[in-house]
């Protein structure tokens, strides 16, 4: 990439509102590839954005604290649906989400944005977390694939393999 920067760390909190909005402005952001802002906390719906916003994005680290307002309306079965209809080839590039342990949700609370970020976007493969949550994700994983609501999912799920960071 000639001209512009493949990876971006914010050290100082920046309202992702505000982050979204230079973005056009910002030469280069549309070809970056490494977000690394571990304070910040995203909504899936805002991790979608970024996606949009920045296309070439293979690996993001931030924590993550719900699915955002925009998709919290979507009735909960319907939502997987929805995101690969609507989302299904948003992140086409994303790769590694590395989940900030400065802040944000618990193993439990990783599963639903896991899933649905696997959804929208194709290459997703790889989700870094601190070890204590490693061996609970790969279960509640397990088990929620095996439930109706992502069952139909599971093998495009299932490439997303965890990972110690």
């Amino acid at each position: 990439m000639v001209g512009s920067a493949q990876s971006l760390e914010l050290y100082h909190m920046i309202p992702f509102n505000e982050l979204i909005a230079a973005a056009p402005q910002v030469h280069g952001f549309k070809h970056l590839q490494n977000l690394y802002a571990d304070w910040l906390e995203l909504s899936v719906f805002d991790m979608l954005c970024l996606f949009k916003a920045a296309p070439a994005l293979v690996k993001i680290t931030c924590g993550i604290f719900n699915l955002g307002t925009e998709l919290e309306s979507i009735a909960s079965g319907d939502l997987p649906d929805y995101i690969a209809s609507t989302y299904g080839n948003t992140g086409k590039h994303f790769q590694v989400w590395n989940k900030s342990s400065y802040k944000g949700t618990g193993c439990k609370d990783t599963i639903e944005p896991v899933i649905l970020l696997a959804l929208a976007c194709p290459k997703f493969c790889r989700i870094e977390m601190s070890s204590g949550f490693v061996s609970d994700y790969r279960t509640r994983m397990a088990e929620a694939l095996l439930s109706d609501k992502y069952s139909k999912y599971a093998s495009r799920v299932s490439k997303v393999r965890s990972y110690v960071c």
